[in-house]
């Protein structure tokens, strides 16, 4: 599984920054007005997430140095008025989309950074 694990983490990496989806399909319109200007929180939340978890499996610096330049994504994109929000074009806070999900995330990761904690390994 850890093999699968990294070629996912390969091809997250490649389509990194979130800043386009396929308009040929059903959601084409959402495509083509607001995925350039990024996702949603939960969606950096998650991969926040997988890349702290690959770090800790494998000990790869680079799996953590991901993780912090998807933290520093969401934050340019999400942090507005003083509260993170949904998606970068929501002027506004709604915790169905994964907002705390996002805030989990980077205290996980500020911890690991300063030596204070290792990954939980359990689901998200």
């Amino acid at each position: 599984m850890l093999t699968n694990a990294q070629r996912w983490a390969e091809c997250i990496r490649k389509e990194f920054p979130p800043d386009r989806c396929k308009k040929e399909t059903w959601y084409g319109e959402y495509a083509e007005k607001w995925a350039q200007h990024g996702t949603y929180a939960e969606k950096y939340a998650r991969t926040i997430s997988f890349f702290l978890h690959l770090h800790a499996l494998t000990g790869e610096q680079a799996d953590l140095d991901f993780a912090k330049t998807v933290a520093n994504e969401a934050i340019s994109k999400l942090y507005y008025r003083g509260l993170f929000r949904g998606h970068p074009c929501k002027p506004y806070y709604e915790a169905m989309d994964g907002v705390g999900y996002l805030l989990r995330a980077l205290v996980q990761l500020d911890r690991v950074m300063n030596g204070n904690e290792t990954v939980q390994m359990e689901n998200f």
